[in-house]
C-alpha cells in the first residue's frame, strides 16, 4: 500500500509524498478511537470546525437545508460528524464504505446528542424503494441532513459494490476521469445546494476547518471537477485515498 501510495502521489503531481498511507491509517486510527472514547481535545476541535461551517452559512446567507460534500482528507468519519454536528440533526451519508457502517451504532448514543445512518445505494433490495422514499422526504421535510463525498475514487466503489457506479467524464490533472454523479442527482433531486469543505493539520496539529464553496446543481457538473483536483492539490498531505493507483481513470 506505502509503494502505490507514494507512486500514484508521484505519478499526479509530479512529486513526491510527505506521508506513506501507513501514517494516513494510524492517524484515521487515532481519530476514531478518540472518537469513540469522547476525548474532550478532540470534541472541542470538532465543534470549533462545526462553528465555522455555521458562521460560514450565515455570513452567505445560506440556506441551512443544504448537502455536506467534504473530501477526503484526514478522516472520513470524522468530517461526517463535524457535518453532524453544524445543525445537530440526524445525518444521513451516502457512502459504501464499512467504516461507515461501523460508526452507525456508535453515533446514536453519544453525549454530543448527534446521529448517523449510512446509507449504500447499491444495497437497495426488497423494500429498500421505500426506505429510500422515507429518506427523501425526510431530507426534502429538513428532518436530516444528507453527506456525500464527491471525490470517491470509482475503483473503490466497484470494489465494494462488485459493479460499476453511475460516473461521468471530465478533465482532471490534465487526464480524462471520472467523478461520481451522486451529488448533482442529490442536488438536483432536494433543490438543495452542496457545500463543500475539507480539514487538515495545523502547525499545532489540530483539525483546521477548510470551507471551499457552496453551490447548486445547475453549476455543480462543470465546476466540480476543478474544485475537487484544486483541493487534492493544496491538500495532497491530508488527501487520503492515493493508494487506489487507477485514480479516476478506473475502467471497469
Amino acid at each position: 500500500m506505502n509503494d502505490s501510495f507514494r507512486q500514484t502521489h508521484y505519478n499526479i503531481l509530479g512529486y513526491d509524498s510527505d506521508i506513506t498511507h501507513h501514517v494516513c491509517v494510524i492517524q484515521q486510527r487515532i481519530l476514531k478511537n478518540a472518537l469513540i472514547y469522547e476525548n474532550k481535545q478532540l470534541l472541542n476541535q470538532l465543534e470549533n470546525c462545526a462553528k465555522e461551517i455555521r458562521n460560514y452559512i450565515y455570513e452567505n446567507k445560506i440556506s441551512s437545508q443544504i448537502i455536506f460534500a467534504p473530501l477526503h482528507t484526514v478522516s472520513d468519519i470524522i468530517q461526517t460528524t463535524i457535518a453532524a454536528l453544524v445543525t445537530k440533526k440526524p445525518t444521513i451519508v451516502v457512502s459504501v464504505y464499512d467504516s461507515m457502517a461501523a460508526l452507525d451504532a456508535k453515533q446514536n448514543n453519544n453525549s454530543q446528542g448527534i446521529s448517523i445512518e449510512q446509507f449504500n445505494p447499491e444495497s437497495m433490495t426488497g423494500n429498500s424503494g421505500s426506505e429510500f422514499h422515507n429518506i427523501v422526504s425526510s431530507l426534502l421535510e429538513n428532518q436530516k441532513n444528507l453527506v456525500i463525498f464527491p471525490d470517491a475514487i470509482p475503483e473503490c466503489t466497484t470494489r465494494f459494490t462488485n459493479k460499476k457506479m453511475k460516473t461521468y467524464s471530465v478533465k482532471m490533472f490534465g487526464n480524462s476521469c471520472e467523478l461520481h454523479t451522486g451529488l448533482p442527482v442529490f442536488s438536483r433531486l432536494l433543490k438543495q445546494k452542496a457545500l463543500f469543505f475539507s480539514i487538515n493539520f495545523d502547525q499545532k496539529n489540530n483539525l483546521k476547518m477548510n470551507v471551499i464553496d457552496c453551490m447548486g446543481h445547475k453549476e455543480m457538473e462543470q465546476r466540480m471537477p476543478q474544485l475537487v483536483e484544486d483541493c487534492i492539490r493544496k491538500y495532497n498531505n491530508e488527501w487520503t485515498l492515493w493508494h487506489y493507483t487507477s485514480f479516476f481513470s478506473y475502467n471497469y
